[in-house]
């Protein structure tokens, strides 16, 4: 598989992550944001819900960051392996491609807080599952803003 075809197939799986993703916030929106009362109280098929927000933000998350960005740059010739994530980040905003290197800073944050649950405390828990969930417009907005790139600097190459 060249490289163009591992391009298009990580965005593949991107796009399945944001639709899962899309889906399951859209089943939600009608409790979100959620409290610590909500949650405690929430019936098994919203908590898999929830789960789905989470799961399918840290994927897409995942997947653009450990292996998008990575192509991306590589067909670019703007890759090494001995860069850093940070260098990668540097790259990507000196392409325009990501706005600043915070932000992705802050998705992982985010990625990161989610994948810890606190059972006895559902303040934070809620708390997390609200940043999720509003990021996980932003993110899905960004792969779309991803996608453009591609289709417009890389695939008419």
């Amino acid at each position: 598989m060249n490289d163009v075809a591992l391009l298009k197939a990580i965005l593949a799986i991107c796009d399945l992550h944001a639709d899962r993703l899309e889906m399951a916030l859209k089943h939600m929106e009608k409790i979100l944001p959620i409290t610590a009362d909500v949650l405690e109280d929430l019936e098994n098929e919203d908590l898999g819900f929830l789960e789905i927000i989470t799961t399918r933000f840290a994927k897409l998350q995942d997947t653009i960051s450990q292996k998008l960005f990575p192509m991306l740059l590589g067909i670019l010739g703007e890759d090494a392996p001995q860069y850093t994530f940070l260098d990668r980040l540097n790259k990507l905003v000196k392409m325009e491609i990501i706005d600043s290197v915070d932000f992705w800073k802050d998705m992982r944050k985010i990625r990161n807080s989610i994948a810890h649950e606190y059972p006895d405390d559902l303040e934070t828990t809620a708390k997390q599952i609200n940043a999720c969930a509003e990021q996980a417009y932003v993110l899905m907005a960004f792969l779309k803003k991803l996608q453009v790139f591609v289709d417009t600097k890389i695939l008419v190459l």
